[in-house]
């Protein structure tokens, strides 16, 4: 198969510029490194994996 425009890595840009270039018409291949997630793979706690440091001010500072 032949495609007009070949990505490599699916990251938080490619997803949209992948869109925009179907969508113009373009055929477009991603490709992509590393295995396939399945759903156990995530989960919905945010907390767990946020950087609470980043939220949560130090109560030793004065």
């Amino acid at each position: 198969m032949k495609y007009d425009v070949c990505i490599i890595g699916s990251g938080a840009g490619a997803g949209p510029i992948a869109y925009e270039l179907c969508l113009a018409g373009y055929k477009v291949l991603i490709l992509e490194k590393g295995g396939f997630y399945q759903k156990e793979d995530f989960f919905k706690d945010e907390v767990a994996v946020c950087r609470r440091s980043t939220f949560t001010p130090r109560l030793d500072l004065e």
